[in-house]
């Protein structure tokens, strides 16, 4: 069993006084703060940091004014100080979709994704999470792997029904990516209570490693999180009972719920 981060927005929102409009900025502009969220996770138990790039991108950095490789370099180099433990290059989908569907072209996705791959030196391995387009998804499982030659982990992320929003079941999202990743789940969108039959369908669709990192339970109206550490650890170790063998937290989580989850899964 390997126990991941939680939340870097979350955290972000709680410790940033200011936070920019490219938040992944901070890794050049503020790195000790970025580093001493990456501790406390260290701290609280996580073996592997995901690195504060998730929105990071060539179209953001041309956009944000900022250098692509070096924002990277910046970013792998912050979750390194913060301890002896794993740094994954964390990627998350471009927000648009791929021709037909949408306006950007498979050749510019691919490129995209493939600079990512070219930044991610000094990173431990690659982290695709919160997909929801199995085509993006793919594209993106492929450029990265080839570009980094790093080892390959890929999240999708579902809606209550177990779906999704493109319509890809667990089964789905294990057949597009398994060939490349080297271990593959869900993340986000869903609290560990309701993460847990998607596991199990992930665990009956492939013989890859399971991830699973949910929120902090299920939002209310205002997108507030009320689900107490000491819960979201013991939902989060039936997840690893279901099989998952890569826990974490995603939204609404903190150092808490990691240390919480930590000892859960160590009793």
């Amino acid at each position: 069993m390997t126990i991941l981060d939680g939340a870097m927005g979350t955290m972000i929102q709680a410790t940033v006084a200011e936070i920019p409009k490219y938040a992944e900025t901070l890794n050049l502009t503020a790195p000790e703060a970025i580093t001493a969220i990456h501790r406390r996770y260290v701290e609280a138990g996580s073996e592997i940091l995901c690195t504060n790039t998730f929105t990071c991108n060539s179209r953001r950095a041309k956009a944000g004014g900022y250098d692509l490789e070096e924002l990277v370099a910046a970013a792998i180099a912050n979750a390194r100080r913060a301890g002896n433990v794993r740094v994954a290059l964390d990627v998350g989908p471009l927000g648009e979709f791929i021709e037909p569907y949408g306006d950007l072209s498979e050749e510019d996705a691919r490129a995209i994704f493939r600079a990512l791959g070219q930044a991610a030196k000094g990173a431990d391995l690659v982290y695709i999470e919160t997909m929801a387009d199995l085509r993006e998804a793919r594209i993106a499982a492929e450029e990265l792997k080839s570009a980094s030659g790093l080892p390959l982990f890929a999240t999708f992320t579902f809606a209550r029904a177990g779906k999704t929003i493109t319509g890809a079941t667990p089964t789905d999202a294990a057949k597009a990516v398994e060939d490349i990743a080297d271990a593959l789940g869900l993340n986000c969108s869903l609290g560990p209570v309701e993460a847990l039959p998607l596991v199990r369908e992930f665990r009956a669709a492939t013989d890859k490693p399971i991830i699973a990192k949910a929120n902090a339970g299920m939002p209310d109206s205002l997108g507030n999180y009320a689900m107490s550490p000491a819960d979201f650890a013991k939902a989060a170790a039936a997840l690893a009972a279901a099989g998952a063998e890569y826990i974490g937290g995603c939204c609404g989580t903190t150092p808490e719920f990691i240390s919480a989850l930590k000892a859960a899964l160590r009793r």
